[in-house]
């Protein structure tokens, strides 16, 4: 009962496991994928769908319940959605999530492609998941190893995807060394291993110095909103910013818990001359917004999120799911248009909004524009004490290397941070605490990388690749037939 061939056709039960701990320590990602990998070698070439979709979704669905979690406690607890509909909401992520992860399994098994290549097809449906419907860039492999500079540091000339199909390539070279095979694994460590002395942008000396004041103000999900607690929410805010000596202070998204109006801002902190960015919720004509406010000198101007949560701030396909009662209940922003700069004397200073760190594009187009700081401000006191908290400041630490710039991130209760265009974090905040993180940066002399210039010619060459890959397996199999 107990043979090798037994064995290796149940190891992937280990998967979900080892995934759960990747997430805390990175170095298990390097073996985690291994066990499946030995058991969809072992599968016969019958029933390979069915077989595939269970060895996957018992692989993948614990982990992706485990990631999102967060998500369940934010829609059932702070968003008051009936339980039933929220866990089907948390459970529709899940699958969603689990179908482009089946897919590059099933069809190397199905077409009798070489193991060697899986990496090539699942970046490739990682990619697709970011740019299909709405954009799903979240929980790539690359998530397990943001925490690896040396790792990751070639994110700068290829972006972040090619840093996860190097993750998978270790794991496949592991997998031909327990298959006794030395050949592979050596071509595939030694090409990674030449990968280490790739050269990124040497820093420049620059001559503009700016301190930087994050303010984290910990205000539980459960009181943000409480109209009893709204003005003492706000003063925690106001009174760390008026004791703050710096050159630009930060609050997190939706910070400002009233529909901001200049007027009334005024009457708050009016004669306050340092720059402020704060989150807050803004009106034009009929719209409403999820904003970035900056306030300098007396003037205001606005960045609006363009990158929309589904189901949270607004509703897809509103007015064919009208019949659902929470639908018609549920209020929606609108899109933001303008990708705006704000001048912190001098230093040309972008704001991106909550789950729009991990949307590759935005970060590099306000590069392209000439910003030298990204602050990302948010709200992920949603996913308070679960893993779902933990994941999405994973990203900034690549859009710092792929833009060669500074990262700014100010969470309400956290994780606040700053990271260098190295990718290492500077200076951060304890989660779960009120605090002023301070930090003073000498802003280097602006330079692009390659991901700057070429963007995802990297994963749009990859992608091409694998269609190339399939049509080729196609025709071979159909001739053989």
């Amino acid at each position: 009962m107990w043979s090798k061939a037994n064995l290796e056709r149940l190891s992937f039960i280990l998967t979900p496991i080892l995934l759960i701990l990747s997430f805390y320590y990175s170095f298990v990602s390097f073996f985690a994928f291994v066990p499946l990998f030995i058991t969809l070698k072992s599968l016969k070439n019958t029933k390979v769908f069915a077989n595939v979709l269970l060895i996957t979704t018992v692989a993948f669905v614990p982990f992706f319940l485990f990631l999102y979690i967060g998500l369940l406690k934010g829609i059932y607890v702070y968003n008051h959605v009936p339980f039933f509909l929220a866990f089907f909401m948390y459970l529709g992520v899940c699958i969603y999530q689990l179908m482009y992860t089946f897919l590059p399994f099933y069809l190397v098994k199905k077409f009798n492609i070489s193991f060697v290549l899986l990496p090539v097809f699942y970046i490739s449906f990682e990619y697709l998941r970011s740019i299909v419907l709405y954009g799903d860039p979240i929980g790539n492999v690359s998530m397990f190893v943001y925490n690896m500079p040396f790792f990751i540091k070639d994110a700068s000339w290829f972006g972040s995807y090619f840093v996860g199909l190097k993750l998978l390539f270790v794991n496949i070279a592991i997998y031909y060394l327990y298959n006794k095979k030395i050949k592979q694994p050596l071509i595939i460590l030694g090409l990674i291993a030449c990968l280490f002395f790739v050269v990124n942008l040497p820093p420049k000396n620059g001559s503009l110095n700016k301190t930087i004041a994050l303010i984290q103000g910990n205000i539980p999900q459960s009181q943000k909103w409480d109209s009893a607690m709204l003005m003492n929410n706000l003063n925690v805010y106001i009174n760390a910013t008026i004791k703050t000596d710096a050159d630009l202070v930060v609050w997190p998204e939706s910070a400002y818990p009233f529909l901001f109006s200049p007027r009334d801002f005024d009457k708050f902190l009016g004669n306050y001359k340092t720059p402020i960015i704060f989150g807050a919720q803004t009106q034009r004509g009929y719209n409403y917004y999820n904003s970035a406010v900056f306030f300098n000198n007396e003037k205001f101007d606005y960045y609006d999120k363009h990158e929309l949560v589904p189901f949270a701030e607004f509703i897809p396909l509103r007015k064919y799911l009208s019949f659902i009662p929470t639908v018609t209940k549920f209020g929606s922003f609108t899109h933001g248009k303008r990708f705006t700069l704000f001048d912190v004397n001098g230093l040309k200073t972008a704001a991106i909004i909550c789950y729009e760190e991990d949307f590759e594009q935005i970060a590099r187009t306000f590069k392209d524009l000439g910003t030298r700081l990204i602050v990302v401000i948010t709200n992920d006191a949603w996913f308070s004490h679960t893993p779902t908290f933990h994941l999405f400041y994973r990203d900034d630490f690549y859009r710092a290397i792929e833009n060669n710039i500074y990262i700014a991130r100010c969470a309400n209760t956290g994780f606040s941070m700053i990271v260098n265009p190295s990718g290492k974090m500077i200076a951060s905040l304890k989660p779960y605490t009120v605090g002023i993180l301070k930090a003073k940066i000498t802003f280097n002399d602006e330079d692009a990388t390659v991901f700057d210039g070429f963007g995802h010619y990297f994963t749009l060459i990859n992608l091409i690749f694998t269609g190339i890959l399939l049509l080729i397996f196609i025709f071979r199999k159909k001739k053989a037939a």
